[in-house]
Formats: C-alpha cells, structure tokens, sequence
C-alpha cells in the first residue's frame, strides 16, 4: 500500500529504506514488495556486543511489479 501511494499517488521515482543486515525475513518482504539492496552503511548498530550493518533498499517506480498495481 505504501509503495502503492508513493509511485502512482505521489508519483515518486524511487523509495529508500533501511534494515539491519541480521534481519533476513525483513530483507525477504521488502525483496518480495520489490526493493533491492543498493549500499550498505557500516557498524551502526551494536547489539550485544557485536557491530552490525545497515543495508539501504531502494524501490524504482520503473521496477514497481505491474501485479502491485492491482
């Protein structure tokens, strides 16, 4: 719905997230809505100890699945 609004309401090029490299099933659904990683910022999360990264996802209006416009 999000993506939906941001490329045929808002008519944006693209749209930009980010998600802690350790969260797969988060990387797996924005995967499936049709984001890619495109960069990763590293070591700005520390979780017990350990040091993790950021991966940035980006969605393209021109990439958007035509199945989500329906």
């Amino acid at each position: 719905a999000v993506l939906r609004h941001a490329f045929d309401d808002l008519a944006l090029l693209e749209v930009e997230l980010r998600v802690l490299e350790m969260n797969d099933a988060a990387i797996r659904c924005y995967e499936a809505c049709g984001f890619r990683v495109t960069g990763r910022e590293p070591d700005t999360c520390e979780l017990h100890g350990e040091l993790y990264d950021d991966f940035i996802m980006t969605a393209h209006a021109g990439g958007w699945p035509e199945v989500h416009h329906a």
